[in-house]
């Protein structure tokens, strides 16, 4: 399990309520309020552009979540997956400049549908190896860490038919 919070932004929400997580003084960026949906995430995304990300996911299993037909998950899903689904391509256009096309697909399968063709997969495979070299070359992410986060990515890529 990957716990670096730079690394876990290529997947998704690197750690979950930010608006707790940090220190009130360090708390300058406001939330975007005309957001419906995604609102932690998308300013923990901007939060990132201005100051990398550092330290490490240390789970504390003390809170139970749940959701509620009130709740902005509940009712604004198809919103927060959007803010979320733009906050990792620009994660991986770091790296990687410009996300389209395949590079698009690539990105989707290891963080969200987790599913692809047995060709697709060989291809996924292709592509992360020169992501990979790419961030070697010039360092986004600490290269171990990102290493292990891709291969547990590809790891659980299942192989479906097609």
């Amino acid at each position: 399990f990957v716990r670096d919070v730079a690394v876990r932004q290529l997947f998704g929400m690197p750690v979950s309520f930010p608006a707790f997580a940090f220190l009130r003084e360090d708390f300058g960026l406001t939330f975007d309020e005309e957001l419906l949906g995604g609102i932690d995430c998308n300013w923990l995304h901007r939060r990132s552009q201005q100051t990398p990300l550092k330290g490490e996911v240390v789970f504390y299993p003390a809170v139970y979540y749940r959701e509620h037909d009130g709740q902005i998950t509940a009712t604004r899903k198809a919103t927060q997956l959007h803010v979320r689904k733009l906050a990792i391509h620009e994660a991986y256009a770091r790296v990687v400049g410009d996300i389209a096309g395949e590079v698009a697909e690539y990105i989707d399968i290891l963080s969200d549908t987790r599913q692809a063709t047995k060709a697709q997969k060989a291809e996924l495979e292709k592509w992360t190896a020169t992501f990979l070299a790419q961030n070697r070359a010039r360092p986004v992410y600490d290269p171990a860490l990102l290493d292990q986060a891709m291969f547990e990515a590809l790891r659980d890529v299942k192989t479906i038919a097609g």
